[in-house]
């Protein structure tokens, strides 16, 4: 390092004269005297000032010489956009104390021991630093390393929704020759991934911080951050009725959710029936774990479903009959369950409650003349399904009202067979009646009968004296036979319309006759025989003792004109008493006959 000298004198100017002479190595002349000292110590000199009247004055001196300092510099970091730390030190084992850094020819300047520079370029790059000791010995180094080129890191991260899986996309960009190696997905909920194109479910809704680490095969990486809003799914809830099979089976949605509203609500059964709507009803045909689906959609596309199994149960059935089947005001009607399967039932009559035993009896008020009662019962099994059968039933007014349907004249045992059909055309119950017989307006025969007919029901009576009234067929007028019957009266109540109470038959007008019964009493075939004077439609009905319907032999059957010879069987027949109807939709005949053991 040059060293200067500077002379002065404390009395005069000095000439321009000077003669230097350090160690034994180094002279020079002149007021100013640059020196190199080839190695660092303590140097020796000598200085001799001639004036110009040539006086010489000498002085000796002293000095040390310090080591420059020998600059090393070295940096960490290898990739375009990390942090590049510089650091330069003394070889020689100097302190440095001061520092100019230029990096890049001058875009990044610093006076740091260890500057930190973010460089965005890759490829070669450069830098220069002087630095002084403390002894205030600098060096100046000039610096070139090589930096990695770093991927562009990127992503799409779509809007998602709470419980759904979400797919998201590694969408970096490699630099320079290299590829993405790696991948470093962080979900902002303490979950992370390593795939490259990730997917991910968020458990709650919200706004999340997503990072994406990308690496390259060079070891340089990139990160990219932006949040992503998870929007809420519907909280499911539900209500569902108790499940018996072939009974309706009632589910509704209860569904919330926080923000927002839900758009949709639908329903899937056993996996293939869908129904729409909050609410629905399916009737299950099979016993046992039946699957129902429900789904609900928010106003912003997210989805929510769950598996319900639902438990159907043996189911039940609910029913009832009711006697009168003609309902009167002012009378009872008696109520008989025929529910089956369930365990408990109720009674109401116009929504009113009345009970719940199997059988139920209601007067009837007379205020409800005309008008109509609603009667439901409704039963209940052990596993609480309900079957409701509800019934509207007209109540009509008092009427007692006969009616003389039709009257038959037939030959039997030497004699004749003469009876009426009594019809019960009124809305109470006929519980006794009188029936006259008059021939040609000729009163022949008047009885009291104690008979109940209920409304709707008909009679048939016989008079029981026998009449031989066959000769009249050959007496070459019409025998107008008639049979008048009247109501005894029900309570208080009369009967009011006669106009229906008599019916009559002309003998000679007939266009059928019956054969008597042969043999009389049968066994187990009943043999009689038909007589058409021409070609006729028949019904041929058997009934009991008591007017009861035992069998319908024939309907609406065609004969042709001539004699038909019909055997019945009759072995099934209890013995008794019994009744043969043969009837035209005109006139009738009734036979009667004795079954014997």
């Amino acid at each position: 390092m040059p060293i200067w000298y500077f002379l002065t004198h404390p009395r005069f100017q000095l000439p321009p004269l000077f003669k230097h002479e350090i160690g034994v190595f180094l002279t020079g002349t002149g007021n100013t005297l640059q020196l190199g000292f080839p190695t660092p110590g303590l140097y020796q000199g000598e200085i001799e000032v001639i004036s110009s009247g040539n006086c010489i004055s000498k002085d000796t001196f002293s000095f040390l010489v310090y080591a420059p300092p020998s600059l090393t510099v070295s940096h960490l970091g290898h990739c375009s956009n990390e942090n590049i730390s510089f650091s330069a030190i003394d070889t020689n084992g100097g302190q440095l104390h001061s520092f100019q850094w230029s990096i890049n020819q001058g875009m990044h300047t610093d006076t740091l021991p260890n500057p930190l520079v973010l460089l965005n370029a890759f490829g070669q790059q450069g830098c220069q630093v002087i630095a002084e000791n403390q002894q205030g010995c600098s060096d100046t180094s000039v610096y070139f390393f090589t930096l990695d080129a770093a991927p562009m890191a990127n992503m799409t991260a779509p809007v998602g929704c709470e419980f759904s899986a979400i797919t998201f996309q590694n969408t970096s960009v490699p630099l320079d020759t290299f590829a993405l190696a790696q991948s470093s997905w962080s979900f902002g909920d303490g979950m992370s991934s390593s795939e490259n194109n990730p997917q991910h479910t968020y458990l709650q809704e919200g706004t999340y911080a997503l990072t994406l680490i990308s690496y390259s095969s060079n070891g340089c990486n990139d990160s990219i951050s932006q949040t992503v809003t998870i929007h809420p799914a519907p909280d499911l809830s539900w209500n569902i009725s108790p499940a018996c099979r072939n009974l309706p089976t009632q589910f509704n949605s209860s569904s919330t959710i926080p923000t927002g509203s839900i758009d949709s609500t639908y329903w899937m059964v056993n996996l293939q029936f869908p129904i729409e709507g909050i609410s629905g009803t399916y009737t299950f045909s099979t016993l046992g774990i039946q699957y129902l689906n429900l789904y609900a959609v928010s106003d912003q596309g997210c989805l929510r479903d769950t598996l319900i199994l639902v438990d159907v149960n043996p189911g039940l059935t609910s029913g009832f009959s009711y006697s009168p089947s003609i309902v009167v005001a002012g009378t009872s009607v008696t109520f008989v369950s025929s529910s089956n399967g369930n365990t408990g039932l109720g009674w109401t009559i116009n929504q009113m409650p009345y009970g719940s035993s199997d059988t139920l009896t209601f007067d009837v008020d007379e205020n409800y003349s005309d008008d109509t009662i609603t009667v439901t019962c409704t039963s209940v099994n052990a596993y609480g399904c309900v079957d409701s059968t509800q019934t509207i039933i007209t109540i009509e007014n008092q009427i007692l009202d006969l009616a003389i349907t039709n009257v038959f004249i037939s030959s039997q045992n030497n004699g004749s067979v003469i009876g009426a059909s009594i019809k019960n055309t009124g809305t109470l119950p006929i519980q006794s009646f009188n029936l006259t017989l008059a021939v040609t307006g000729d009163p022949w025969l008047s009885n009291e009968i104690t008979q109940s007919i209920n409304p709707g029901d008909t009679y048939y009576y016989v008079f029981p004296s026998t009449f031989d009234v066959t000769y009249m067929n050959e007496n070459q007028m019409g025998d107008l036979f008639c049979i008048t019957g009247i109501a005894h009266p029900y309570g208080a109540i009369n009967e009011l319309n006669f106009a229906n109470n008599e019916a009559c038959r002309v003998l000679e007008d007939q266009t059928y006759e019956v054969l008597p019964i042969h043999p009389n009493p049968v066994n187990d075939v009943i043999n009689l025989g038909i007589l058409a004077t021409k070609e006729i439609t028949l019904n041929i009905q058997l009934y009991d003792a008591v007017g009861k319907l035992i069998n319908t032999v024939a309907e609406n059957e065609t004969y042709a004109e001539g004699v038909h010879h019909l055997s019945l069987p009759s072995s099934a027949l209890r013995s008794g008493v019994y009744w043969i109807r043969i009837g035209d939709g005109v006139s009738e005949r009734i036979l009667k006959f004795l079954k014997s053991n």
